[in-house]
């Protein structure tokens, strides 16, 4: 239409040809099924388009088969109609690898005619959609490429999953996929963690992937009113919740799930969960000898009061680490500023579960067991799902570094938690999947197994130390010794649609379509490969004084390699020194001009530090500097720097210790042993358009070790 949305409308009806389409139905495709119905309010021609497999994941690039089926109202003129499909495949760089038309008969006493076409699959990682039109009709579907890898066990990978399961369905008809298609896509995806037990307890050993157990309840539910209605006591639900992950063999128990939610009497309910769930659990776990963990109710957004009432109650010394979900809208993965953003709360919480570690408890798990990188189309708290594949790498990367235990991702395909097939678009929680309705996949979820792979047996070493504001990094050592870094840019900002109106409307981009934006040219010894979002190699060239063709093979000898970096996170690797801390040079415009920024420990003070750097904005400049947690939250402190050259001395007090091998989390992670760091940053906010309802964020930001 004329505001750039795609609009649809189809309507069911009961009669005789039912039971075609629900043949069809079971064979997962649906909009077919809805095609043979002929519905007068349809168009003419219905068309549909299924893939190679269930998700239409491949371990090899090459030709594979797409099947167009074609339907509709009957031809008023002929015994046959004919109509002009036409199939376009695009892949994830914008190419279109695939471009075909098709003339299909339909014989009058035909439901539908499938039509095979070939389409070659790039690799050796990719994504492609798939777009069948058809007059006013059109169907898209998607496949995924990337090799198969031998993930090692699970207590290596922090990477898991909840939402709904086929396996917590019962039948598994209509037949969108098997338990045995679902179970071995967990694999692929590198699924090591499952929040509740789909799996028996030789599958989970069978598969190397751990069962968890998520019980649910509501407050009062041992209350005398509903006991006198006939509900279970407090010891039957125990029994039955327990008896169920000794035989799924669990690793942990997250007790109770966002009794938190805003609206409600937290205190109340804080203090309830504490004496008629919490302690008695723990009792029970004891009594039976259960070598399981249990794990605080996930917090709906960080809560720390309702932990407070928990400590203060008595229930702490009961639990073996805590559970968050910290939802995000639309802001990229690591913006730490207000409500709603992922790093800040998870970076929240792993600061108060230090906090009261260190004044005694057995409490230091982190799970993040509802992570998501919600696709709800055209709306702008929303991703896009181009932005959706960066977001959900990130988050992972992110959580690693933060010290979560594990983090389940929620959920695995687009659809109703509490109804497997169910279709509601307009429900909030229907578009959190990392696959489409019909099981193909969004670059999400090649986004995630690769993710997941870099993951595997990965131990965080600190944050990318940059001479340019706008870089961000991560560095890692893999289980093989292996370094490698995720390297992003926030030149563009930290909000994703910041040029939305006030309505909630906002066309979203296409995939397939790259993003104009900012980059940097970043520079680092020892760099031979660098990998997209999803996988695929990233050109290299010439850092200056490396091997100077500029084919991107450079060796790393005598010389370095560049790499472009833009907002989409990439992974560099190679011969990389983990006690190196930064790039050696970083090219790039700057949105906050502050640079030449360095921190070191004032020569008379233990707890003090001296920020120099140079303030190229030509005028005042207000600088946060953020260092370790004091017990249980996170420090900062504030101080404005003139423009030109600067030297400021900040004290931080107990937030930098000068022993590093303090367990108090760092702003830079929480992992023992990594340099302690300290972040600096300024900020500046803009309308990207005169008519924005809301400001981008804009950040010169830098870690430093200390």
């Amino acid at each position: 239409t004329d505001d750039g949305l795609w609009r649809a409308h189809v309507e069911f009806r009961a009669d005789t040809t039912v039971a075609a389409a629900r043949d069809l139905l079971d064979d997962g495709r649906t909009l077919l099924a809805g095609g043979v119905l002929s519905h007068p309010a349809l168009p003419e021609r219905t068309v549909d388009v299924s893939g190679p497999g269930t998700y239409n994941v491949l371990t090899e690039a090459g030709e594979q088969t797409f099947t167009v089926g074609v339907t509709g109202a009957r031809s008023r003129t002929s015994s046959t109609s004919s109509t002009d499909v036409e199939v376009v495949a695009r892949s994830f760089t914008g190419e279109e690898v695939h471009r075909s038309t098709h003339t299909v008969e339909v014989p009058e006493d035909t439901d539908y005619v499938d039509t095979e076409v070939t389409i070659d699959l790039p690799g050796p990682r990719s994504w492609t959609a798939v777009e069948v039109t058809c007059a006013d009709s059109f169907a898209r579907t998607a496949a995924a490429v990337w090799p198969e890898y031998e993930y090692g066990p699970a207590e290596q990978s922090i990477v898991g999953l909840s939402g709904f399961s086929a396996q917590a369905s019962g039948s598994q008809a209509p037949a969108l996929e098997s338990a045995e298609d679902e179970k071995e896509l967990w694999q692929r995806i590198g699924v090591a963690h499952l929040r509740n037990p789909w799996l028996s307890a030789e599958e989970s050993v069978d598969l190397g992937i751990s069962n968890a157990l998520q019980p649910g309840g509501s407050p009062g539910q041992f209350s005398d009113e509903r006991l006198d209605r006939g509900g279970q006591t407090f010891t039957e639900w125990a029994t039955d919740n327990i008896d169920r992950g000794e035989d799924a063999d669990v690793s942990h128990y997250e007790l109770l799930n966002e009794w938190n939610i805003d609206g409600t009497d937290i205190r109340g309910r804080a203090r309830e969960y504490t004496s008629d769930w919490l302690i008695p659990f723990r009792a029970e776990l004891d009594r039976r000898g259960s070598s399981a963990k249990l794990i605080a109710m996930a917090l709906a957004g960080w809560d720390a009061s309702f932990l407070d009432i928990i400590d203060d109650d008595g229930g702490w010394d009961a639990l073996d680490g805590i559970a968050e979900h910290a939802g995000r809208g639309n802001y990229v993965p690591d913006y730490d500023s207000g409500r709603w953003n992922f790093l800040g709360q998870v970076r929240t919480a792993r600061a108060y579960l230090d906090g009261r570690l260190e004044r005694g408890g057995n409490a230091e798990e982190l799970w993040l067991t509802e992570c998501y990188s919600c696709t709800r189309p055209n709306a702008w708290w929303y991703d896009d799902e181009r932005t959706a594949a960066d977001s959900v790498l990130l988050s992972l990367m992110l959580a690693k570094a933060e010290g979560a235990t594990g983090t389940h991702w929620f959920q695995l395909a687009d659809g109703l938690w509490h109804d497997k097939h169910g279709v509601d678009p307009v429900e909030s929680e229907y578009h959190y999947g990392l696959l489409h309705a019909d099981r193909s996949p969004k670059p999400s979820l090649p986004a995630f197994a690769h993710a997941a792979e870099w993951l595997d047996g990965a131990v965080f070493l600190g944050w990318v130390e940059s001479p340019h504001p706008d870089l961000r990094g991560l560095r890692f050592r893999r289980g093989d010794d292996k370094v490698f870094w995720v390297l992003w840019s926030r030149q563009d900002g930290y909000l994703n649609n910041a040029d939305h109106g006030t309505d909630s409307a906002f066309p979203h981009p296409e995939a397939w379509v790259v993003p104009e934006g900012d980059t940097v040219t970043v520079t680092v010894p020892g760099m031979e490969t660098a990998v997209d979002v999803l996988g695929a190699a990233v050109p290299l060239g010439d850092g200056g004084d490396g091997d100077g063709d500029g084919d991107g093979d450079g060796d790393g000898e005598g010389g370095s390699v560049a790499v472009t970096v833009g907002a989409s996170p990439i992974i560099i690797s190679g011969d990389l020194d983990p006690d190196l801390a930064g790039p050696e040079t970083v090219t790039g415009d700057m949105r906050v001009d502050l640079t030449e920024v360095t921190v070191r420990r004032a020569e008379d003070s233990d707890s003090a530090l001296v920020i120099e750097g140079v303030n190229g904005t030509d005028s005042r400049l207000g600088l946060r500097v953020m260092g370790r947690q004091v017990d249980g939250e996170i420090d900062e402190k504030s101080v404005i720097v003139p423009a030109g050259e600067f030297t400021e001395v900040v004290d931080m007090g107990e937030s930098t210790p000068l022993d590093d091998s303090s367990p108090a989390a760092s702003v830079a992670g929480a992992v023992d042993g990594i340099r302690p760091q300290v972040r600096v940053l300024a900020q500046k906010r803009e309308r990207t358009v005169p008519d924005a309802a809301e400001t981008q964020v804009y950040r010169a930001e830098y870690y430093r070790s200390v």
